[in-house]
């Protein structure tokens, strides 16, 4: 399955080539080289093809803004796809002292559906990944599929393709996971949206955040903030909680 969608994975230069003209080839392979270099020659790189390999996925590889299939005024919002390291990944969910199957999780900014597919190995309640590129949804779909098929998960995934600063949260617990999915306009239309979410139903959230370039909690939200060991992680939780879990 990896290599039907091996445009979108920046490996085939011909292809790149052909469809892109001398400068755009010049310049893909000054964004890109360092990332392929590290990928295939590099210890941890060939670690994050071994999990593509191992189930049949394809979720490596960069996937610039200007190539995920939306309108130019989106792709103005929009950064690149870049997969989540699934060691660090499973790291981040792990210091989070709970009962999996008692939470949602969410990845904002899905891209290929590689965070969902490790998350669901802690066996969510359901498992959640919202996109706006139409073209990521397909491969993340296309993604749960294999893995379900090859892991023999029977963990429930869902994709939404829309616009994640207007994703409706479920009123379940949450893990909320982001690696720094877009800029501080959209960052701070997602945090007013979940501070209304949480207001409307107290609940408690955590939020994983990878890269926390871009995270402001305003000064009245209705939620208390505590943060653990790894900075990374918020924990959300009702003013009048007493014994909420907490991240270690």
């Amino acid at each position: 399955m990896g290599k039907t969608n091996g445009w979108l994975r920046g490996q085939s230069p011909a292809w790149i080539l052909r469809n892109y003209g001398l400068l755009g080839t010049a310049r893909w392979l000054w964004r890109s080289l360092p990332y392929h270099l590290w990928l295939h020659l590099f210890p941890s790189g060939r670690q994050e093809l071994a999990f593509d390999n191992a189930y049949g996925v394809d979720t490596d590889g960069v996937v610039h803004a200007d190539n995920l299939g939306v309108s130019t005024r989106d792709t103005h919002f929009a950064v690149q796809y870049s997969p989540s390291k699934p060691s660090k990944l499973l790291q981040a969910i792990k210091r989070i002292k709970i009962d999996y199957s008692r939470f949602t999780f969410i990845d904002i900014g899905a891209g290929k559906g590689r965070v969902l597919l490790v998350a669901s190995r802690c066996r969510f309640r359901r498992v959640v990944g919202v996109e706006f590129s139409p073209s990521l949804c397909n491969i993340a779909e296309q993604n749960v599929r294999a893995f379900k098929s090859r892991a023999a998960c029977d963990v429930h995934f869902e994709i939404v393709c829309g616009d994640a600063t207007n994703y409706v949260f479920p009123k379940d617990d949450l893990v909320i996971y982001m690696f720094n999915p877009f800029g501080r306009a959209s960052m701070e239309s997602l945090i007013r949206h979940l501070e209304r979410s949480f207001d409307e139903a107290p609940r408690t959230i955590y939020v994983i955040y990878w890269n926390p370039t871009r995270m402001r909690y305003s000064s009245k939200a209705p939620f208390s903030i505590k943060r653990p060991r790894i900075t990374s992680v918020l924990f959300i939780a009702p003013r009048s909680t007493e014994s909420a879990p907490a991240a270690q």
